[in-house]
């Protein structure tokens, strides 16, 4: 008993041992990930532009001749494939509201339909146009992307 006892321990730990470390081969997978699609997030800040003339401007995104709808068409070209899919989600959402800011008068039937609905004093019709504003609130659709990639141990600075 004591001779086929052994070995079995023996494989049950070598078999965990295994299964500890190949979750944390994938949660490292996971982590590079997640890090690789905010520092395409980050270059995507940059634009360089070249005038006619030939002079070339690098742009940075608190400038006034940054293109938010360029911005939106690289984050949209982030390659999301090897993340988590709730940080792929988190980050879809990003995207799409940074998109629906480009549309002109975005944010201007979500808050006529809140004025009718606080008018008419209707719950739903005012929780449906909070929510569409809610759609459009970019900053807070970037917070719940690090927040999810918090939950996987990725940690993001604000420079």
């Amino acid at each position: 008993m004591k001779k086929i006892l052994l070995p079995i321990i023996l494989l049950l730990i070598v078999a965990g041992l295994y299964v500890i470390k190949v979750r944390a081969d994938n949660r490292r997978e996971q982590q590079t990930a997640i890090l690789s699609v905010f520092n395409e997030a980050d270059a995507a800040t940059t634009q360089t532009r070249v005038f006619p003339n030939g002079r070339t401007v690098v742009i940075h995104s608190g400038n006034k001749m940054f293109s938010r709808a360029e911005f939106a068409k690289a984050l949209n070209r982030i390659n999301i494939t090897q993340c988590p899919v709730e940080f792929n989600i988190a980050w879809m959402n990003f995207v799409q509201t940074v998109q629906r800011n480009q549309e002109p008068f975005a944010g201007l039937g979500a808050m006529g339909e809140y004025g009718v609905s606080v008018a008419k004093t209707s719950a739903e019709g005012t929780r449906d146009a909070l929510a569409r504003l809610d759609r459009l609130n970019a900053p807070e659709a970037y917070r719940h992307v690090v927040m999810v990639a918090l939950k996987y141990g990725v940690q993001i600075h604000d420079k």
